[in-house]
């Protein structure tokens, strides 16, 4: 060998690429795993002990009321100090239009606070 470093099968340019295509999967299974886990957690979930007022920004729609025991699915809390809901309505006998809309989360939200008295 006379003093000189023998040239392996993982040295130099392999041994780069080896780590860097070992890196890249390793992201990518992160990533994988990751999206995988947020789909399978539970969603949180509110059961209205007291009736809520709801009512839309349109001025000719008059307030409503969901009922006790209407379960709010938690969606996104705002640091302007509102937490957004969704609420799943089953709706039968009634042949509601649906179209698409230009932006892709187009929402007209309503707002919602529990009724004077019974709270």
């Amino acid at each position: 060998m006379n003093g000189q470093k023998r040239v392996g099968r993982f040295t130099g340019r392999w041994n780069r690429w080896l780590f860097a295509s070992t890196l890249v999967l390793g992201v990518v299974m992160g990533c994988c795993g990751t999206l995988l886990c947020q789909r399978q957690s539970k969603p949180l979930v509110h059961r209205l002990k007291a009736p809520l007022q709801i009512w839309s920004s349109d001025p000719a729609s008059p307030p409503s009321t969901l009922p006790v025991g209407t379960h709010l699915y938690f969606d996104q809390a705002y640091p302007e100090g509102f937490v957004r809901f969704k609420v799943y309505v089953n709706v039968e006998g009634v042949l509601l239009e649906s179209k698409e809309v230009s932006e892709r989360f187009w929402l007209d939200p309503l707002s919602a606070q529990p009724l004077k008295g019974l709270q």
